[in-house]
C-alpha cells in the first residue's frame, strides 16, 4: 500500500512539473523530483532536505564535490555523480553555441566565458586564442588549481599559441569562493606570462577573472578591449 501511495506521489509530482514548469516548484520539491531519477526506489523527500540543509540552496548542492555530497545520509557514490553530471551537461551544451565566434571586446568574452565556469568548484584557467582577424580559434583548459601555477610553464603555454598559429592571447580563470579581485598572485603570473608572449611577438591582450557571483568580473586592465593588432 505505501509502495503505492509513494509511486502516485512521484507521478503526481512529475505530471505537475510538466504541466506548470520549474517556477512553480520551490528548491526541495525541485530536488525531491531530480532526485527521483537517481533513486529509484526510496522516499527522495529527507534526502532532498538534508542536501538543502548542509549546502544551504540548489546553487551549493550542484557546487559540490561529489564526496562531499556522499557525506549526506541517503547519497550514494551513483546519486552524487548523477548531481554533478547536471551542471556538467548544462556547461558542455551552452559552451557548443560559442565555437569559433568573433569578439570585439573583453566584454564579450567574459559573458562567453562565464558559462564555461557553471557548477565548477575549482580554479580552472583556460586561454583563449585568437586570429589576426579577431576570431576566436581556439579554447584550452591550460591548468586546474591556482593560476600562479601555470606561470612555471610558460613554455607550453607559449608551444600551444604558436601550434595554434593564434596572433593574441586571453588568459581567463576563476575565483570560485570569491570575487573577481585579483590576488598578488594573479598580477605576478599575469606580468609573467605576458613577458613571455612578447619576446614572441604574441600580443597577451588581457587577463580575466570570473567572480563567484554572476556577472560578477573583472579585467586586470580596465577598460578591457581588444587593441589593434
Amino acid at each position: 500500500m505505501s509502495e503505492s501511495l509513494h509511486a502516485g506521489h512521484r507521478e503526481r509530482l512529475r505530471e505537475r512539473y510538466i504541466r506548470d514548469g520549474i517556477d512553480n516548484l520551490d528548491s526541495h520539491t525541485a530536488l525531491e523530483l531530480l532526485l527521483f531519477y537517481a533513486i529509484p526506489r526510496r522516499d527522495t523527500n529527507e534526502i532532498a532536505h538534508r542536501l538543502l540543509l548542509r549546502f544551504h540552496n540548489l546553487r551549493g548542492v550542484f557546487d559540490a564535490t561529489a564526496d562531499e555530497l556522499c557525506l549526506v545520509e541517503g547519497v550514494s557514490r551513483n546519486t552524487a555523480a548523477f548531481l554533478k553530471l547536471i551542471p556538467d551537461i548544462y556547461r558542455t551544451a551552452l559552451c557548443e553555441e560559442v565555437t569559433l565566434r568573433k569578439f570585439d571586446s573583453v566584454k564579450k568574452v567574459i559573458e562567453m566565458m562565464e558559462r564555461y565556469y557553471i557548477g565548477v568548484s575549482a580554479e580552472v584557467v583556460y586561454m583563449i586564442l585568437i586570429d589576426n582577424n579577431k576570431r576566436i580559434i581556439g579554447i584550452e583548459k591550460v591548468g586546474v588549481g591556482s593560476v600562479n601555477s601555470i606561470a612555471m610553464n610558460t613554455r607550453d603555454l607559449v608551444e600551444r599559441v604558436l601550434r595554434a598559429n593564434a596572433a593574441s592571447v586571453i588568459l581567463v580563470h576563476n575565483h570560485p569562493h570569491g570575487p573577481a579581485v585579483p590576488s598578488e598572485d594573479d598580477i605576478e603570473t599575469t606580468h609573467i606570462i605576458s613577458d613571455a608572449f612578447h619576446l614572441f611577438g604574441i600580443r597577451f591582450v588581457d587577463h580575466v577573472i570570473i567572480g563567484e557571483d554572476g556577472g560578477n568580473v573583472l579585467s586586470s586592465k580596465m577598460p578591457g578591449v581588444f587593441m589593434s593588432p
